[in-house]
């Protein structure tokens, strides 16, 4: 380990800036003691109708969330709950979620940003925490760079 490297590893063996981002983003206390989140945004794309509304629900404690989307003449629906999931498709049909954007979904939540927040803040044992080049965190679970 270098010693630019090194100098950024706090005593008990943690990367510095993971000690530092909970308490700059709201507090340890209450990234950690937050299990879930209700995101309802706006969003625009290139694609039609333009314009979109979206809530999504998340739990930070197991793979389980909803992300509900409507626009002006569209309602898409697609939920993960652990082993189980379905989708609301632009025809209204329900099915499964295909095997593809279900891999996506789930590496999306494992690297979701408030998930990890909350993950970094309540020092989960599954994942660690390095420095990487220039000094970046970044969020490892197993062999995985997961985050940053």
């Amino acid at each position: 380990m270098t010693t630019a490297i090194r100098s950024l590893i706090t005593p008990s063996g943690t990367a510095a800036p993971a000690e530092r981002m909970p308490s700059a983003l709201g507090g340890r206390t209450a990234w950690a003691s937050t299990t879930n989140t209700v995101n309802d945004s706006q969003q625009n794309w290139d694609g039609e109708p333009a314009l979109l509304r979206v809530v999504m629900t998340m739990d930070f404690e197991q793979p389980r969330f909803r992300v509900d989307t409507r626009a002006d003449r569209l309602r898409v629906v697609r939920v993960v709950d652990g082993d189980r999931h379905w989708r609301v498709t632009r025809d209204g049909s329900v099915s499964p979620v295909p095997e593809e954007v279900l891999a996506a979904d789930r590496r999306w939540y494992q690297a979701h940003v408030y998930r990890t927040l909350h993950r970094i803040a309540r020092r989960d044992p599954a994942i660690r925490l390095l420095v990487g080049k220039e000094g970046r965190l970044e969020v490892h679970e197993g062999a995985a760079r997961i985050a940053w």
